[in-house]
């Protein structure tokens, strides 16, 4: 009589812990309870350029656009020889007619403005939450942009440009 060598699991041959596994493998791996995100990474220099401003350019490095939000890396550049004040509340996100919340993440800057020196340019990471699904090109308008007259980056001067429009893939 030949006996064939079954090794044990727990009181339980191999086998036979397979078989018993096998179903719990496969409902485990078809069934998340986790909805998935659909996201569009797309990554670009020169896209998104400002036309026609004497006072800003602005390009993207990055966009992840998700169902209710989405992220954008953006280098925004003086192109004027003074030096510019933006206001954090002066930037509005939207992505088609309605505007969205605007986060910066993260704020490098305590004072909730960014100081621009003539021919600099600073990195931004921003995040705009719209709540909902939007349809439409990702835009930031920035409402009023300062001349900063003594240079230290923290006296407001003048309104030198208004509604500057900026969008995505423009």
């Amino acid at each position: 009589m030949t006996f064939a060598y079954m090794p044990f699991v727990h009181g339980r041959s191999l086998l036979s812990t397979l078989l018993f596994a096998l179903p719990f493998l496969v409902l485990s791996s078809s069934c998340s309870h986790r909805p998935k995100i659909q996201e569009k990474e797309v990554s670009t220099s020169p896209v998104g350029q400002i036309a026609k401003s004497e006072w800003l350019h602005v390009s993207t490095h990055s966009y992840k656009s998700q169902i209710h939000k989405y992220d954008i890396k953006i280098q925004v550049g003086n192109s004027s020889d003074k030096d510019l004040i933006i206001m954090h509340s002066d930037i509005r996100c939207f992505k088609g007619p309605k505007p969205g919340k605007l986060t910066f993440t993260p704020s490098k800057s305590t004072d909730g403005s960014i100081a621009l020196k003539a021919g600099a340019s600073h990195n931004l990471k921003l995040v705009c939450r719209h709540g909902i699904k939007r349809e439409g090109l990702p835009r930031l308008v920035i409402s009023r942009i300062y001349e900063n007259p003594n240079g230290d980056g923290k006296l407001r001067g003048r309104v030198i440009a208004e509604n500057i429009e900026w969008k995505y893939g423009s």
